[in-house]
């Protein structure tokens, strides 16, 4: 005897049928309208202090950039069962300051504000 005919002569295995589909249907309609977390695609984590905090900034800044008298360096934090902590650092060898500087200073693209 096939599934079909299973489902034909007992009314009970028909209903049994159903509800499985209907739940499996109510949970990808749930899945499909999940809020979304999205990163925001203009910030950025940095630290300041070689990686024992970060903050997050715009995206736009060319680092090593000044934050509070400190030379502010770009950041990926990473998030783990005892909390987030700074995974890597991106430090600039002393020469990119050279070559980044008039990109700040005489760049006429626009960055949001931030």
């Amino acid at each position: 005897m096939g599934v079909r005919e299973k489902i034909n002569s007992s009314r009970t295995m028909g209903f049994v049928v159903a509800g499985v589909l209907l739940a499996v249907a109510a949970g990808q309609i749930a899945f499909f309208f999940r809020p979304q977390h999205h990163q925001s695609a203009t910030g950025a984590f940095y630290t300041d202090d070689d990686g024992q905090t970060y903050f997050a900034d715009n995206v736009y800044k060319f680092p090593p950039w000044d934050h509070d008298g400190k030379q502010a360096n770009m950041a990926m934090v990473y998030s783990s069962a005892s909390g987030n902590f700074v995974a890597i650092r991106f430090a600039t060898a002393g020469g990119a300051e050279g070559i980044a500087r008039p990109l700040r200073q005489g760049s006429k693209w626009r960055t949001p504000a931030g």
